[in-house]
């Protein structure tokens, strides 16, 4: 991502959110997005070999939590939201992931497996409303903007050894339970 802010900082980024309406910022935004993000993230005590489960659509905020997550040494896990409840259950647990970031419009989802998973320590909604007008069930909650906007632009990004962790894709479980991916560091980097 530096090398794209030095050569593309201004070039925009056009997404879809949610309501249909587009939003536009610039890649040097999304860097700093990127780097609140992470700080975010550190400040709620997820640390380098976390594991942190994602149901977002494409938009982004999924776009910032794909490269700062994993750039501060956190594993992001791909969470697939048409899997029936036990799977993605047993999916959250088997790759033991302390957070759940999530579009305010899946909650839903996340809330028919809460009750089933151990591991989760909190949930970080993706929304535009006050977490007050929320009606979840699901304990403790952050706002994903509010943290960022609490949280310092600049971040001193770890070095992370090339074969560790970058993010977990799970089957869907046809011969049996889901069974994980991992990706390197190195993996993404090549295939990018």
């Amino acid at each position: 991502m530096r090398q794209g802010i030095r050569n593309f900082a201004k070039q925009e980024i056009i997404t879809r959110k949610d309501d249909g309406t587009l939003f536009r910022y610039t890649y040097k935004d999304s860097y700093e997005r990127m780097q609140r993000l992470a700080n975010a993230l550190q400040s709620i005590g997820i640390k380098i070999g976390d594991r942190i489960g994602i149901i977002a659509w494409n938009h982004h905020q999924h776009f910032e939590i794909y490269y700062g997550l994993p750039g501060m040494g956190a594993v992001m896990v791909s969470l697939n939201l048409n899997l029936i409840p036990d799977r993605l259950s047993y999916v959250i647990n088997h790759s033991g992931a302390k957070y759940i970031i999530v579009d305010e419009n899946l909650i839903q989802v996340v809330e028919s497996v809460a009750p089933l998973c151990q591991s989760i320590e909190g949930y970080i909604i993706i929304t535009d409303k006050d977490l007050s007008d929320l009606n979840t069930k699901l304990k403790p909650i952050y706002s994903y903007e509010e943290l960022l906007s609490k949280a310092s632009h600049l971040f001193d990004w770890p070095y992370l050894d090339e074969n560790s962790s970058y993010a977990a894709c799970y089957t869907t479980g046809t011969t049996g339970k889901p069974k994980g991916v991992y990706y390197s560091h190195r993996e993404v980097y090549i295939h990018a």
